[in-house]
C-alpha cells in the first residue's frame, strides 16, 4: 500500500496504477503549457545538466530569461549543442496529474523578437528570474532564449483537465 492508499492493478503482468492515462491533445497540451509556467530545463553535454526555470509559452515556442554569470555552464552548453528539452508537469492525485516534454533547437532570441518573448514572459511564467544565482564577482547578465518546439508530447490521469481550455 502507498501513501495515498491506493493499490496497484496487474494488466498482462504489468503492474500500473489504478485509472486510465492518456495522451493530451494538441488544445490541451497547449494550454498546459501556458497554466504551467515552470519545469526543469535539460541540456546535454559531457553529462547532463537540468535546471527548474520559468517560462512563458506562445504559438509554440517556450521562452525564457536566462540570469546567467561568466562562466555558465547553461550558456555554455546551450552554445554547444543548441537544444534542449524541457519537463513540465502537475500532480493532484493519482487520478488528477499532467505532463508535458517538449524538446527542439534553443537559441538566443534576437533584438527584434524581445517585444514578443517578454510578453509570453510576463503572461504566464509563474518566475521570471527562476534559476538565476549570483556569480563570484556578483554580476548577473540577462538574455532571452527561445525553444522551438519541434518535438512536443503530453500525457494525462483521467481526471486531469486544464482550466482554460
Amino acid at each position: 500500500m502507498n501513501p495515498d492508499g491506493w493499490e496497484w492493478e496487474f494488466e498482462d503482468g504489468q503492474r500500473t496504477p489504478p485509472g486510465s492515462v492518456e495522451s493530451m491533445t494538441e488544445p490541451e497540451l497547449s494550454t498546459f503549457l501556458v497554466e504551467q509556467g515552470t519545469g526543469v530545463l535539460s541540456l546535454a553535454g559531457d553529462d547532463a545538466y537540468a535546471v527548474p526555470m520559468s517560462f512563458g509559452y506562445r504559438d509554440g515556442t517556450l521562452y525564457f530569461q536566462f540570469g546567467s554569470g561568466e562562466d555558465s555552464r547553461k550558456l555554455e552548453l546551450v552554445d554547444r549543442s543548441g537544444r534542449a528539452t524541457l519537463t513540465t508537469y502537475l500532480v493532484v492525485s493519482t487520478e488528477e496529474w499532467a505532463s508535458a516534454v517538449v524538446s527542439g533547437p534553443i537559441e538566443r532570441v534576437p533584438e527584434e523578437g524581445h517585444e514578443a518573448a517578454l510578453a509570453a514572459i510576463e503572461a504566464n511564467a509563474t518566475f521570471p528570474t527562476l534559476g538565476v544565482t549570483g556569480t563570484d564577482s556578483g554580476e548577473v547578465v540577462y538574455e532571452l532564449f527561445a525553444l522551438e518546439a519541434t518535438e512536443r508530447s503530453g500525457r494525462k490521469g483521467a481526471g486531469y483537465s486544464p482550466s482554460s481550455e
